[in-house]
């Protein structure tokens, strides 16, 4: 297995997807939590999530980008209904999965599996890797109780993920970071998994080590035909391995489209700002610099209109109370690619 990624090797978001009906979709999908600011302060709504809908096909990866606290990973839980949504519809191969109860969501969730971003907090420290791998097919019996059977099966997850049959016996304190990835992985990919949402899953690891697991995910895709909802702020990563990409801010899509399109002319003057904040390793090429204004606002209390305009450079200099007041759609942005949509007034313009 290579331990960088091939720069040479074609971009993901180059394969043609769009045509294919999704396996996974959400529509409007919100969730909001009970807050409360102080001792004794008076409850609040925050809305982690709003209004967001998305489609993912067979065997694409659609990349969640934006800053911390932006609301990534609350939707990709929400999705699988880690998290019950608070509004908003949930389609799975066809059925309504928001609806689904007993044992026809247990079926569905053997079909929807997760990486979590901290390798070592999401594997239980008491058990056995064999024991880690196999639950999932304890949980669904997707082994006779014969006990060849299952070390069979656990053997051969193992080695697809890049590990040694014998590391079945040893417990998760004994891997590296990377190693303890693996076997999160090799875990997820048990119950034959449709869509595995993978949470920021290497940006706990060593840089030596991101690659190789980013080249692992690739490499499954490629074999397993698997969708990820791929949730990360490592730009790069996302370019090799995504198809399409959504920009999210305070909780909303604000931009969305196919990862070559995105990066090529990103519309929307947040989106801008996050590639431009991306370092290069060439001295000569010259970047524009988008500097933003102060902090991300609180979902407390969002801004009205458009909740990026105190922030935004182009509002700066438009001053338009549109933005101030109106909050824009995800709309397709006039002159670029026709899958690339934007929630912005001045979409497109610089």
């Amino acid at each position: 297995m290579s331990a960088a990624i091939d720069p040479g090797a074609q971009i993901a978001g180059e394969a043609s997807v769009g045509t294919q009906a999704p396996l996974f979709a959400v529509e409007g999908l919100s969730k909001t939590f009970a807050a409360r600011t102080g001792l004794g302060g008076a409850a609040r709504t925050v809305k982690a999530v709003a209004e967001v809908s998305l489609a993912i096909a067979p065997g694409e990866t659609l990349a969640l980008v934006g800053e911390s606290g932006c609301g990534k990973s609350t939707l990709g839980r929400t999705m699988l209904r880690l998290y019950e949504p608070t509004a908003g519809r949930i389609a799975f191969e066809g059925r309504d999965f928001g609806a689904l109860k007993g044992a026809g969501l247990r079926a569905a969730r053997r079909r929807l599996q997760i990486v979590f971003q901290d390798p070592m907090g999401s594997l239980n420290p008491r058990m056995r890797v064999v024991d880690i791998v196999a639950e999932p097919l304890d949980v669904h019996g997707l082994v006779k109780k014969g006990r060849s059977e299952r070390l069979d099966r656990v053997a051969a997850l193992l080695q697809r993920v890049g590990l040694r049959p014998e590391a079945a016996q040893r417990f998760p304190h004994e891997f590296s970071g990377g190693q303890r990835q693996r076997i999160g992985i090799a875990r997820a990919l048990a119950s034959d998994p449709a869509l595995i949402v993978a949470d920021e899953p290497v940006s706990a690891l060593d840089v030596s080590v991101q690659a190789q697991i980013v080249n692992l995910f690739a490499e499954l895709q490629a074999s397993l035909a698997v969708s990820y909802v791929f949730i990360s702020h490592d730009l790069r990563v996302v370019r090799y391995l995504a198809h399409r990409v959504a920009v999210m801010y305070l909780g909303r899509i604000v931009e969305t489209g196919p990862v070559a399109a995105l990066f090529a002319h990103p519309a929307h003057p947040y989106t801008r700002a996050l590639f431009a904040a991306v370092p290069t390793a060439d001295p000569e090429r010259k970047k524009l610099r988008v500097l933003l204004e102060g902090d991300p606002p609180s979902p407390l209390d969002p801004p009205s209109g458009c909740a990026f305009h105190p922030r935004c450079p182009v509002y700066a200099v438009k001053r338009d109370e549109r933005c101030r007041q109106e909050r824009p759609a995800l709309l397709p942005v006039p002159n670029l690619d026709p899958a690339q949509s934007a929630a912005c007034h001045y979409a497109g313009q610089a």
